[in-house]
């Protein structure tokens, strides 16, 4: 008979570790430490929330025994399973969070992928969040759970705050959470508890989670709602509204895609663009009912929702996009061909998301270089400073990824589709195992 037996160990008195500082004691568990050294009988812990019998025992639960001796006798092989996870708790998880007949669930729109616990999940959040999409702010409550702040500092986020508790009469300083939240930059990362506010108890109404809501929307912020004690408070169904309400807030129509691409410039810095439409829309059309002949929905308003997607997609992986419909023609330099779409796709473009920097038609020369762009478009905000693309057909959109991708030395990351009620992609057949890698993780990470 062969024992193999692994484990890792590391020579702290090496000089490559002499220098490692021991990482400080958790102050609860530190509690509960305390509890059993103090020798008087009168003591109470007030560790981790675990149930204890009047001996100090942790009771085993019926259902556990019964679920571990059913586990046991069915003796099952245990063999390698999924990364993500044993895929039938993945599904019950999601009926569990989003409801048994929710739209989520039924169109697959939901990714779910099991981690070492709550600390676990929330790591893999904050590397999601940073590392693969590009987000550099968070903004946690105060007060909250200690290791938020820890993972998404240690996750290389910028860490801010916004208030929740007001200590003068024990209850939620709402007016002052909102405002704080109004005041964060677009793109930041919101942790916010779905139910049993950890540590203060206090979770908002429905009304107040709506109101939550619709800042996030309007600010452009990026929701991470964490729900450790579903069940605790009201009831299953009901700790999960939250979780429901955001996930039912926003459905998009038009099918459209966008590339990413990516390098580092001289300097080190991360230098992003956003490309689209690139893959799915051969052309643009006006539609036309058949019974009246009226145009229903306009070539023009078609390119302008693709434009507006896009910009959100570029937001999503932390650009803040100024847009500029491509021609090859500036301000009507020319004449024919799709000039006159990109001239109109702009008007619509602007009417539909005021709040964003679009502007067009333009050469791709004046969108990119200031020079140019003051030049030939001079006053536009988004003249010579573009970082968000679109293209009026696929032959220019995939030429222009694809010679960006191949001589320009940027990773592009696509096509990423976009209006859809799952993060469905679909790749090129010249990609190589790398972008299916990172497209997997980012259509996971849009789910």
């Amino acid at each position: 008979m062969l024992l193999f037996y692994c484990w890792n160990h590391i020579n702290m008195t090496d000089k490559l570790f002499a220098e490692v500082a021991g990482a400080p004691e958790d102050p609860i568990l530190g509690v509960g430490q305390q509890y059993k050294a103090d020798p008087r009988a009168e003591k109470v812990n007030l560790s981790v929330g675990v149930y204890q019998t009047e001996e100090g025992k942790i009771p085993v639960l019926r259902a556990v025994r019964e679920a571990e001796t059913r586990l046991y006798n069915a003796a099952a092989p245990h063999g390698y399973g999924q990364i993500s996870g044993n895929p039938a708790l993945g599904a019950f998880v999601q009926e569990l969070l989003f409801g048994k007949d929710s739209e989520v669930v039924r169109s697959r729109r939901a990714c779910t992928v099991q981690s070492l616990g709550g600390t676990g999940a929330i790591k893999l959040a904050a590397d999601l969040l940073h590392v693969v999409v590009g987000k550099t702010k968070a903004a946690t409550s105060v007060p909250t759970w200690g290791n938020h702040n820890a993972i998404f500092k240690q996750a290389g986020f910028d860490v801010s705050h916004y208030q929740y508790y007001n200590k003068a009469d024990g209850t939620i300083a709402f007016e002052q959470l909102l405002a704080d939240l109004r005041a964060k930059e677009a793109g930041t990362v919101v942790i916010l508890h779905a139910c049993c506010h950890n540590p203060t108890g206090l979770d908002f109404t429905a009304d107040q989670w709506k109101e939550v809501l619709q800042i996030v929307i309007d600010r452009g912020l990026v929701p991470l709602l964490d729900i450790a004690y579903q069940g605790f408070d009201r009831g299953l169904e009901e700790d999960a509204f939250s979780i429901r309400l955001f996930a039912e807030s926003g459905i998009s129509f038009l099918v459209s895609s966008s590339f990413i691409l990516f390098r580092k410039d001289k300097d080190g810095n991360d230098e992003k663009y956003c490309m689209g439409d690139c893959a799915i829309n051969i052309d643009y059309q006006d539609t036309v009912d058949k019974a009246t002949g009226e145009v229903t929905f306009t070539a023009a308003q078609k390119l302008a929702e693709v434009a507006v997607e896009s910009a959100r997609t570029a937001e999503f992986f932390g650009i803040d996009p100024k847009v500029a419909l491509l021609s090859f023609s500036t301000k009507g330099s020319g004449k024919g061909g799709t000039v006159q779409l990109s001239h109109d796709a702009t008007i619509e473009a602007q009417k539909l998301a005021p709040e964003m920097a679009i502007d067009g038609e333009m050469q791709f020369d004046a969108a990119v270089s200031p020079v140019v762009g003051q030049l030939k478009f001079p006053g536009s905000k988004v003249a010579g400073y573009a970082n968000t693309f679109i293209f009026p057909c696929i032959e220019a959109g995939n030429i222009g990824y694809k010679i960006a991708q191949r001589l320009g030395g940027f990773e592009a990351y696509g096509p990423i589709l976009q209006g859809l009620n799952a993060p469905i992609n679909d790749l090129s057949r010249g990609c190589n195992a790398d972008e299916v890698y990172k497209m997997a993780i980012i259509t996971a990470g849009m789910a």
